[in-house]
């Protein structure tokens, strides 16, 4: 994805808790999760700008590591992440979602991994 923060393929849970494995991107100041890698169009598009977002981590659930976001005007979203240490990942960089925080141009190719350089418009 260009112009990228973070993405990585992520559980979002959604209604009547069911799990949905999606492919989560922060780009600029937006979350957006896409059904799948080769979709143009995200599924959720929603400002971070001012939202809360809540590392929530339980040791008997099937998703141990969660992200809880509460933007202003939307519904709470949860992420269910693989470990602490992704969950860390994305709650630093979900948390300062402002305009002028450092960010990343190039094509993520992996969990959370985005290359420096751009490449071809299908990344």
């Amino acid at each position: 994805m260009r112009d990228a923060r973070i993405c990585a393929f992520l559980w979002r849970k959604k209604w009547l808790g069911q799990w949905a494995k999606q492919l989560c991107v922060i780009r600029d100041t937006r979350l957006l999760c896409y059904k799948s890698s080769k979709d143009h169009s995200p599924q959720l598009d929603v400002n971070l700008l001012g939202s809360s977002v809540v590392h929530k981590e339980k040791q008997v659930r099937k998703k141990e590591h969660k992200l809880k976001i509460t933007p202003m005007n939307a519904d709470v979203i949860v992420l269910g992440l693989q470990s602490k240490d992704q969950a860390e990942q994305w709650l630093r960089v979900s948390g300062p979602a402002a305009p002028g925080s450092p960010q990343r141009d190039g094509c993520c190719r992996g969990p959370g991994v985005c290359d420096p350089a751009p490449r071809a418009p299908a990344c």
